[in-house]
């Protein structure tokens, strides 16, 4: 068995992040609440472009798998 890992960039807008955010369903009590949402997302936009100043939010996204076979039963010492 053998397990590969490699890092991906990846660049958020803040639109993109919030979107995906909102998607979650660690925000599900902020939108059951239309008023605290709209304060929550116009604070974390006026937070999120302070962070960065262009909007782009960069990070990187590890990916990985693991690749394994069935071992040959004709291999197998006994």
């Amino acid at each position: 068995m053998v397990e590969y890992q490699f890092p991906t960039p990846h660049t958020w807008t803040v639109d993109e992040f919030i979107g995906f955010l909102w998607s979650t369903s660690y925000t599900a009590p902020i939108r059951e609440n239309p008023s605290l949402a709209e304060g929550f997302e116009q604070d974390l936009r006026a937070q999120l472009r302070e962070c960065e100043l262009s909007g782009q939010l960069r990070e990187s996204i590890a990916h990985y798998y693991i690749l394994g076979r069935k071992p040959d039963p004709a291999r197998i010492s006994r």
